[in-house]
């Protein structure tokens, strides 16, 4: 069929009482127009060739089709194969089908409505685009072994996209590149390892849950958010990271793996997430009517904090990381608790009536020295010599409250808690100097284990809060 002025067959606006054919011996040189045609059958397209001559190669746009539409047995067309704003009241069907395209588009089916499924499967073969903006599809849309245009052109536009039933994207030809979802709803993503290339829109996108036969895995996921760009009008544009950054397609994926039951995997996403705001300089953004010279500041203690944040508490998706930081930091406190008791001879008791008493002198470390600054020109009994240990000292009573190394440090660090170690036991700091350097060149490990003790204090008030704050939900980021 050769027509003039580049159409084959004019039958715009055309009502079929059945359906209508076009098979293997088909051949078209030049537009088929079925723009407003009404087919109360089905339209199937057999085999054959249409060949646009430059134009579209099939123009249907607001065609009202009661039957199935089909493109099969190694269907040929040569430019654009248009169905804008069709209604298709059966399943849209593109199996062996060859849609080399026009300029820029395949298929071109905007706005168009389907009330079974659209199945564009092994065999279907599009040069150019692929675009389904703003359908409506009551079925599923499966596009399991499809294949779509190469990396270099925009394969697949499912903007505004209304499918209520999975979206099938598995075994592809090749890694799907340069497509967009954004804005589409659909009721269930089935995808797989292989499914995704680079350069895809997947901001607004909502899906109810992820197929069984979908990918879980918390890693694959994140590198799936990490190849999205926000439109593609803007690849190959440079831009800041944080300029590009999309939110939402983060936290419709947490929300999705906590309505399917992987807790785990939402957390992990959610740590992915609050990484990805710190990479991109998302994390310690001063107000803008704060003097210039604040901004620094704010910035540095912000990411300071959020990093520290990060490691004690996984951004409070990890809350029992805190507990193992907990342990860490009180057994190794009470290691050099330990050592400066034992070795150091730094602690002693706090109570006057204990280290006042005349019994107990030979628990000193400065035994001798106070010994003979009580007992001027007596010869130092040999019991006296040396340096005592509070710790080790077998004269000091029972009664008394005994040095725990590991209690001491448990009742440092938590602060709502009494053992009777830190009532009862203090480290023996020597008094300050006068002078500046002399003070400085006395650190000694009194000095030291003061410090560490004010150290665990503030951690221990800090972990307190952090813990209380996780579990009633102050912590963690609104989901």
């Amino acid at each position: 069929m050769e027509g003039q002025q580049g159409i084959a067959l004019f039958a715009d606006g055309v009502v079929v009482a059945g359906g209508a054919f076009f098979n293997n011996d088909f051949q078209a040189l030049g537009e088929v127009r079925l723009i407003r045609a009404r087919i109360d059958g089905q339209l199937n397209f057999n085999g054959g060739v249409i060949d646009g001559q430059g134009g579209d190669a099939l123009s249907a746009d607001g065609i009202v089709l009661q039957g199935d539409l089909h493109l099969n047995q190694g269907v040929r067309a040569l430019g654009t194969f248009r169905l804008m704003g069709a209604q298709i009241d059966g399943t849209l069907m593109c199996g062996h089908a060859e849609l080399w395209g026009g300029d820029h588009c395949s298929l071109d089916a905007a706005r168009v409505e389907v009330k079974g499924q659209i199945k564009l499967g092994e065999g279907f073969y599009a040069r150019k685009a692929v675009s389904f903006d703003g359908a409506r599809v009551a079925g599923s849309f499966d596009c399991t072994k499809a294949r779509f245009a190469a990396e270099d052109e925009v394969s697949l536009d499912l903007e505004g996209l209304h499918l209520q039933g999975p979206l099938l994207l598995r075994a592809l030809d090749h890694p799907l590149s340069n497509a967009s979802l954004a804005g589409a709803r659909i009721g269930e993503l089935d995808d797989d390892e292989n499914t995704w290339g680079d350069n895809i829109v997947l901001n607004g996108l909502d899906y109810k849950s992820l197929a069984a036969s979908a990918p879980v895995n918390a890693a694959f996921r994140v590198a799936w958010l990490g190849k999205q760009v926000p439109a593609l009008s803007l690849v190959g544009h440079p831009a800041s990271p944080g300029d590009d950054f999309r939110p939402q397609p983060w936290r419709h994926l947490q929300h999705v793996f906590e309505n399917m039951g992987h807790t785990a995997e939402a957390r992990e996403v959610g740590v992915a997430f609050e990484r990805k705001l710190r990479d991109i300089g998302h994390i310690g953004q001063p107000p803008q009517n704060w003097w210039k010279w604040t901004h620094p500041i704010y910035t540095s203690t912000a990411r300071g904090l959020h990093w520290l944040y990060g490691r004690l508490t996984g951004f409070g998706y990890r809350p029992m990381q805190l507990l193992v930081w907990f342990l860490a930091i009180w057994l190794i406190c009470a290691g050099f608790y330990w050592y400066a008791a034992s070795q150091q001879r730094v602690f002693g008791p706090s109570n006057p009536l204990v280290f006042q008493h005349d019994a107990y002198f030979d628990c000193r470390p400065d035994r001798g020295d106070a010994w003979r600054q009580a007992n001027p020109g007596l010869e130092t009994p040999p019991t006296y010599y040396g340096n005592g240990n509070w710790y080790l000292c077998q004269t000091l009573r029972e009664e008394y409250t005994g040095f725990s190394p590991l209690a001491y440090s448990l009742d440092v660090l938590m602060p709502l808690v009494d053992l009777q170690q830190e009532s009862d036991w203090a480290p023996l700091v020597p008094t300050p100097k006068q002078g500046y350097w002399d003070e400085f060149t006395s650190f000694g490990w009194k000095h030291f284990v003061r410090l560490l003790i004010w150290f665990e204090i503030l951690v221990g008030w800090g972990i307190s809060l952090l813990m209380v704050a996780i579990v009633s939900g102050l912590a963690r980021r609104s989901e």
